[in-house]
Formats: structure tokens, C-alpha cells, sequence
């Protein structure tokens, strides 16, 4: 006879018949038990027979178990737009306490279910040709359902090559982007240089320097980008003598 309770339970009671046990043998069985909510749980094992027991002390066994009660999964939920229109197609990622992918559909949503309570995630965005606000959400022992919604924008590129008149790339021209958002970089070995992540709709102005060397023409401006530049620069000279230009090429 097994019984079992704890508080707010009620008294569940099953029995076996364990067969003709010889002297000195031992029966062993197994019961699982599912309680109906959390706390201190008494068991109690007893056995009858038709026999009668000299030690009869040892016929009855207690035990209390503490049920810990497990917290329902939470979800990150969210929604993708660009230009407050919904945005398909995204990827994102999950990382930290889980892993998993998924992309945004149709209306831009996306959902990450059956995540454990009291997990640290992390939800990043990404899509080519994308940026977006956040670049990531994080959640740290999340206990309840999250809401993250990213902002995409297109971003575009300006890219080009500074070459000598014996169409070799130059290195070390200093290229200033300037605009709706500014950056300077340096020709590398091939003579290149590219501006990534540009947001679409800005207006940015490229500018070469190198030493005392005169580009022609001295910067050139791209307004509302909405698609990816070359920037074009020619003869860059000193004195009397041409030394460089400057060619805008695709890459």
C-alpha cells in the first residue's frame, strides 16, 4: 500500500500484490507520482500479509519530498519594419541560454517559443543591404514573454581607386566622406577605398587628399543615395608636373 499527499492534495492510495516473497528475498516496485502543485510531499509504503511478521515495526516506511514547481516557457515575439511597412525576409538569431533562427514573414513578425524562464537571449537582426535599430535586444533572466521590434534601413556603399597615370593604384590618399554621416578612410596597396553602410536618402560628399597634390574635381557630392556610388576623381598634379589621378571604379 503506497499513500501519498502533501498540502492541498488528497490522499492517493495504490496497491500491489508483491506474491510469495521467500524468507530472507526482497520485491521491489516503482511508483511515479505527479503532484499538483509545489511543497513538502509525505509518502507512505506499507505492507500486510497474510503471515504473521514477529517484527512487524518494519512493515511501514516514510518519506516527504519537496516538489519544486516549474515555471511556464516564455516566448520573444516581434515585429520588423522599414519605412513603417512590415519587412519579410529578415533573419534572426537567437543566442544565449538557446539557439535558434528564424525568418520575419509576410507582415514582418517573427516569434521564438518555448524559451525556459529565467534564460539570458539575445535576438540580432540581419538582412544585406540592411541596418537596423537596435542592432540587437538582449534579455537577462527573462522570467515573462518579451516584445522586440527592430527598425530597417537600406544602406548603400560609395566606393572607388585612386590611380597614376601608369594605371597602378596608389596607396595613402586620405578619402573624407562628409554628410549625413561622415567617415575617413586610407587608399589601400590597390589604390581602393569604399564607404559601407551608407543610410539611403542621405546626402554625402567624397573628398581626396594627399600631401600637396591637387585632385580634380576637388570632391564630389551624392544627393539622396539610393543606390550604391562610384566617386570619379582625375589629375592630381603639382607645379607643372601631373603626378596622380584619381578614377572612381566599381569593386
Amino acid at each position: 500500500l503506497v499513500r501519498s499527499r502533501g498540502l492541498g492534495d488528497v490522499y492517493k492510495r495504490q496497491t500491489f500484490n508483491l506474491g510469495v516473497i521467500p524468507i530472507g528475498a526482497a520485491a521491489t516496485r516503482t511508483v511515479v507520482v505527479r503532484y499538483a502543485s509545489a511543497g513538502a510531499k509525505a509518502s507512505t509504503a506499507a505492507i500486510a500479509s497474510v503471515v504473521i511478521d514477529p517484527v512487524p515495526a518494519n512493515n511501514t516506511a516514510s518519506a516527504t519530498t519537496t516538489v519544486t514547481a516549474t515555471p511556464p516557457p516564455v516566448q520573444i515575439t516581434g515585429t520588423v519594419t522599414r519605412l513603417g511597412a512590415p519587412l519579410a525576409g529578415v533573419t534572426l538569431t537567437l543566442s544565449g541560454s538557446a539557439t535558434a533562427t528564424t525568418t520575419s514573414a509576410v507582415n514582418g513578425t517573427y516569434s521564438f517559443p518555448g524559451l525556459s524562464s529565467g534564460g539570458t537571449h539575445t535576438v540580432t537582426p540581419q538582412l544585406t543591404g540592411h541596418v537596423f535599430t537596435p542592432a540587437a535586444r538582449s534579455f537577462s533572466s527573462m522570467t515573462s514573454s518579451q516584445v522586440a521590434d527592430f527598425l530597417a534601413q537600406r544602406v548603400y556603399r560609395i566606393s572607388g581607386q585612386v590611380r597614376d597615370l601608369n594605371d597602378t593604384g596608389v596607396a595613402g590618399v586620405t578619402v573624407t566622406l562628409s554628410g549625413t554621416q561622415g567617415s575617413t578612410v586610407t587608399t589601400d596597396p590597390g589604390g581602393t577605398y569604399v564607404f559601407p553602410a551608407l543610410i539611403a536618402g542621405g546626402t554625402y560628399t567624397v573628398t581626396p587628399a594627399k600631401g600637396s597634390f591637387a585632385f580634380t574635381p576637388a570632391s564630389q557630392t551624392f544627393p539622396n543615395l539610393q543606390q550604391d556610388e562610384v566617386a570619379a576623381f582625375f589629375v592630381a598634379q603639382v607645379g607643372i608636373f601631373t603626378r596622380y589621378f584619381a578614377e572612381g571604379a566599381t569593386s
